[in-house]
């Protein structure tokens, strides 16, 4: 029971913080949710079909900006950006 409750919580943390910095994955299913019982972590995989959707917020508004569908390659550059940007805004 402990571990349902683990994977599920890693499984949507995990989608919360992707939602957050714009990446939409569109093929959760359980064989994309790589689940470690004696570690307790879990990792999201295969983002082949995943977009990333650009909005701003006007006047109280969102807005949504652009999509973009993209591959893999593209997937790690975006998130290396982002974390450039919060490990350099750490300093």
């Amino acid at each position: 029971m402990i571990d349902i409750k683990n994977y599920l919580y890693g499984l949507l943390k995990s989608l919360k913080v992707l939602k957050d910095i714009g990446i939409y994955h569109r093929d959760i299913k359980p064989g994309n949710f790589l689940y470690n019982p004696s570690t307790r972590k879990g990792v999201i995989v295969d983002f082949g079909l995943s977009e990333i959707v650009l909005i701003i917020m006007i006047n109280n508004n969102f807005i949504r900006l652009k999509k973009i569908n993209f591959n893999i390659c593209f997937l790690f550059i975006y998130l290396f950006i982002i974390f450039l940007k919060k490990f350099i805004a750490t300093y």
